[in-house]
């Protein structure tokens, strides 16, 4: 390989080196590019799996939850309650009517317990054409306290979902029946009374399940607690195969783990081989338990639609890559061409030189360039050349005619001739080493390898006691000094501003002329008025400075300078000139190679950020589904607060109406206990409506919008919140305990900010605290005093708020981190990475506040928060 080369010429060695660097470069950027994409797309496919999957479980878990939440709520207050036969048929058709979900509902007696003269009594409300069906249950055929969704959880005492059936004689439909047994007291005891039920259709929540988009042909499908298909697109399945029969019928192993899985109420991602029932592609299944019944959602994604990103992307890729190293080559081959072409004329040229033809025609270059300018000096020395042969040849002629009585001067045209041929030879030596220096120069990329190799070889040509190559810098409109070596040592490095006329360089790059001196002392007035100290090094007496030119373009400068007189003739003047424009196409292409280089790089750092713009893009999205699913729930809770707080002033009244039957202590009591209710009724509509403002606040939060200001005693608002924690963290487990210390400043004025986003701050933030106390304490038990200290403080134009712990603390390689979107310490389950994210888009964007931490490991943590006074934004 090495031999072939040295026989190949310049142009395709240029060619060859360019090209392999540039095609090993893209490869490897395709190949780290294809890796690190797809190992990206992967991550992200299956997180987006577990999300949506989980999601999906979330939304009908908390359809499921909110019925139990409907029933759970009228049980409690039928116990509570007597209830006549209108009354507890009213409540039904209320539940029924009200609630979407629910298809029908029920009141199942004991025998004789409701109706001392009837067996049965069971009043049955259920939806059918869009109408409201009244049935009773009481037929002895149906015998209700038989049936499963009455004895089972008779038995287990607690309420409970049924498996799935068809419901003959009643609802007459697949359903799935959720029951709470009914207890009163009777003489002090508890005492079993019937079942409370709410019916769900399998019919709608096969279409809830149907609705969940999967790419192209991916699908849902969920199975009960023994594996029966609930849900699915291939209708003759459901409630006739289980996931088991299913894995055994079609050979999948795979598949039967999976729903071993599903039954025990795990949740995982599963990557199996696999083809999906309704579409017979390969896929893989994200699954996870619906908690309230013990129910498992599956959700199929087809492998080809999730990894297509991955395929297109690679082909982009490689097709972009291959088509840049096309048109790199392309015009690599050009330029080199351009380059050489000319080069190698001269070269052939200077051959023909060392055997003595100086007929030999040169290539006719009309370019100004350093090619040019190198074309016409060797045009002007083989004229030169061919002249002096011809005056030799008469000269020759001359002393024939006169070798008989002129020996002397023979003797002295001989010295004479043998002095032109030394001159000749140096001449021709010098030729040969230029083109050689010259190859040598235009053959490498690097810039310290360049500089250094034209040093060596002006070093070698010519007295080099200081040599400089100095750089044009455009930007900063100054000459760069790259290589400054006096005596063999290297000087630091310098720069010169154009607009210093007292300079040598200065003056050769403005006029673009060399400068030539033998005697700096008394010529230096032909290019400057006054002679300045060097910036490096010592003054010189002998002086070439020659401008570095492509193509009109100034490149810098280079020099030569002797600390003698005299030092350089018009032969060392040519060498310089040549090695100047050889220098000059040298440095052009070693820049302009950085340029392609720093460019690429740039392309990549875009490529970085588009990834990471794509990551971020649904963050909004997610948001404002939580917050919407939230809000069915929510809307239970505040229109059945307001119910009770409706039947409690009812129950009132008709104690009013018959307080004569009933001893004033007992009546008393009895208004106390539901004077109590009522408050108790109060508090849950009230904290139900602030939910809704702030999950309302989260859907504006989502759209880019807020909520609206108001002004609020921030130390109530604290102080309230504070509380609320605290006794959240109490009702989680009851052995949590913390010392709260306060120190409120009282002087502060009402603030205008948007309490509902505000308090979830306040909230976010003193939960953290709690937590990280709480950890420590387990860890350290009865060695550590949990303390919780928060404070406010007026600082004139703005308000301080300080929330401090002495928990674990925060270590110093997350601090930055703590801020981020999903961002979390906490255990799995424990965390979302939300909290301190939103909060910090509430102090900072909406309240033009600032929300920082300082904290020590292991020592403690400190919130502190500023809010500006007499904030006010129209929403």
């Amino acid at each position: 390989m090495k031999k072939i080369l040295s026989n190949r010429g310049l142009a395709f060695k240029m060619i060859l080196l360019i090209f392999s660097c540039i095609a090993l470069v893209f490869a490897v950027i395709f190949i780290y590019n294809y890796k690190v994409s797809s190992d990206i797309i992967r991550r992200n496919v299956e997180e987006n799996a577990r999300n949506f999957t989980s999601s999906t479980v979330v939304k009908v878990d908390n359809v499921l939850r909110s019925v139990e939440k409907v029933i759970d709520n009228a049980a409690i207050f039928l116990e509570k309650s007597d209830y006549s036969d209108n009354k507890i048929q009213n409540l039904l058709k209320v539940i029924v009517a009200k609630n979407s979900e629910i298809y029908g509902s029920t009141i199942a007696f004991e025998p004789y317990s409701f109706i001392k003269s009837e067996k049965y009594y069971a009043p049955y409300y259920f939806k059918r054409n869009d109408s409201l069906k009244y049935a009773s249950l009481t037929d002895d055929k149906y015998d209700y306290i038989h049936q499963d969704w009455y004895q089972i959880p008779k038995e287990l005492d607690r309420p409970l979902w049924s498996e799935p059936y068809f419901d003959e004689g009643g609802g007459d439909i697949v359903m799935s029946t959720y029951s709470v047994p009914l207890y009163r007291n009777v003489n002090g005891k508890r005492e079993f009374w019937g079942i409370f039920t709410a019916d769900i259709s399998l019919d709608w929540l096969q279409k809830l399940v149907s609705s969940i988009k999967v790419s192209e042909t991916g699908y849902g499908f969920m199975i009960s607690r023994s594996g029966k298909l609930v849900t699915h697109p291939m209708k003759d399945v459901i409630m006739n195969e289980t996931i088991f029969s299913i894995a055994e019928e079609r050979n999948y192993p795979a598949l039967r783990d999976i729903g071993r899985k599903m039954v025990n109420g795990n949740t995982g991602f599963e990557k199996p081989d696999y083809k999906s029932l309704a579409g017979g592609k390969s896929s893989w299944i994200a699954y996870a338990p619906v908690t309230c019944n013990g129910w498992s959602l599956g959700i199929v994604h087809p492998i080809d639609e999730l990894m297509a990103d991955v395929t297109n992307l690679s082909e982009t890729v490689f097709f972009l890559g291959a088509g840049g190293a096309v048109f790199l080559l392309l015009v690599i081959i050009f330029i080199s061409r351009s380059i050489t072409s000319s080069l190698r004329h001269l070269a052939v040229a200077t051959e023909e030189f060392a055997t003595g033809n100086f007929d030999v025609e040169l290539p006719q270059v009309k370019s100004k360039d350093e090619i040019g300018k190198l074309t016409q000096s060797f045009t002007a020395m083989q004229k030169a050349l061919k002249d002096t042969i011809q005056k030799l040849k008469k000269a020759n002629e001359g002393l024939e005619d006169y070798s008989h009585n002129l020996e002397e001067k023979v003797l002295a045209r001989t010295l004479e001739l043998n002095e032109k041929n030394t001159q000749l030879d140096a001449a021709f030596k010098n030729v040969k080493t230029l083109s050689e220096i010259g190859q040598k120069i235009t053959s490498t990329l690097n810039l310290e390898l360049i500089f250094n190799t034209v040093y060596e070889s002006v070093n070698s040509l010519l007295d080099a006691s200081v040599f400089l190559i100095l750089i044009y810098n455009k930007k900063e409109n100054t000459l760069d000094c790259k290589l400054s070596i006096e005596k063999g040592e290297k000087l630091p490095e310098f720069s010169f501003n154009l607009e210093d006329k007292n300079r040598f360089a200065v003056w050769c790059v403005n006029n673009r002329k060399p400068v030539f001196m033998n005697d700096v002392d008394v010529d230096y007035i032909n290019y400057i008025e006054h002679r300045v100290k060097p910036k490096a090094g010592t003054y010189a007496s002998s002086i070439i400075y020659f401008p570095l030119i492509v193509e009109d373009r100034i490149i810098g400068a280079i020099s030569v300078q002797s600390f003698k007189k005299n030092a350089y003739s018009q032969v060392h003047f040519d060498i310089l000139n040549n090695l100047a424009m050889y220098t000059s196409i040298a440095l052009d292409n070693a820049y302009a190679y950085e340029a392609i280089n720093a460019a690429h790089k740039e392309l990549k750092e875009a490529q970085s950020q588009l990834v990471q713009a794509e990551k971020m893009a649904s963050l909004g999205q997610l948001t404002a589904g939580i917050a919407h699913e939230i809000k069915n729930p929510l809307n239970f809770i505040n229109n059945f607060s307001e119910l009770s707080i409706d039947l409690s002033k009812e129950l009132v009244e008709e104690l009013e109406q018959h307080k004569d039957k009933i001893d004033s202590k007992s009546l008393d009591y009895i208004n106390e206990i539901i004077g109590d209710l009522e408050q108790n009724v109060k508090k849950i509509n009230e904290h139900g409506k602030r939910a809704d403002s702030i999950v309302k606040g989260m859907l504006l939060h989502s759209r880019g919008k807020s909520g609206e200001f108001q002004k609020i005693d921030i130390n109530n608002l604290l102080a309230e919140y504070v509380n609320l924690a605290y006794h959240g963290f109490r009702a989680q487990d009851s052995t949590f305990n913390v010392k709260i210390e306060t120190d409120y400043d009282k002087t502060l004025e009402p603030l205008n900010v948007v309490p509902q986003n505000l308090s979830r701050v306040f909230l976010n933030t003193i939960n953290n605290a709690c937590y990280s106390v709480h950890e420590k304490k387990k860890e350290k038990k009865d060695s550590f005093e949990p303390i919780l200290f928060v404070a406010t403080k007026d600082l004139d134009s703005k308000v301080e708020v300080r929330i401090r712990d002495n928990g674990k603390g925060i270590p110093k390689d997350i601090l930055e981190k703590i801020f981020n979107p999903f961002f979390t310490t906490k255990p799995t389950g424990k965390g979302t990475g939300l909290g301190l994210s939103l909060s910090f888009d509430i102090i900072v964007q909406e309240h033009k506040g600032d929300i920082r931490v300082e904290s020590e490991e292991g020592e403690f943590a400190e919130f502190i928060i500023t809010l500006p006074k007499n904030l006010s934004r129209q929403l």
